[in-house]
């Protein structure tokens, strides 16, 4: 039912694409995929799947019979990994290159920020960004599934 209406809203959404043309900038790199429309899950179990499990997902628009989501990059070998475990065909992801790059990390000893000199910097929409996607978990946790 969700899925559904998404499909006929699609044809008037503007907002969605603009926000997540922001989500792209603010959580650049990311990776989008292609997963089919009316499978075995809805965009919105496949969402909430990936967002339990700690990957942050935006972008999610049914597009004719598509259903796009948007990860980080770094978070994208665990995107693969769940749908895979799913059961769900996708397309898109990480090239075989960028994989392997976070496939073969060594971790690293970090310093704290005050050893390091860093200081986080506001990033101007960041704030405006990170409440719309509060507001919208929170309605989403209130929508009937």
């Amino acid at each position: 039912m969700f899925d559904q209406l998404i499909r006929i809203s699609a044809s008037w959404d503007w907002i969605t694409p603009m926000i997540t043309l922001f989500q792209n900038w603010r959580y650049r790199p990311s990776i989008g995929f292609l997963l089919p429309f009316g499978h075995s899950y809805s965009a919105w179990e496949i969402t909430r799947f990936l967002s339990d499990k700690g990957i942050r997902v935006w972008g999610t628009m049914v597009i004719g019979d598509l259903i796009t989501i948007r990860v980080r990059e770094a978070q994208a070998i665990y995107a693969e990994y769940w749908l895979q475990k799913l059961g769900i065909p996708f397309e898109g992801g990480l090239s075989p290159e960028v994989a392997a790059k976070y496939r073969n990390v060594i971790p690293q000893k970090h310093g704290t920020f005050q050893e390091t000199g860093v200081v986080k910097k506001s990033l101007g929409f960041t704030s405006v960004i990170d409440a719309i996607n509060d507001l919208a978990d929170r309605i989403a946790a209130h929508l009937p599934t």
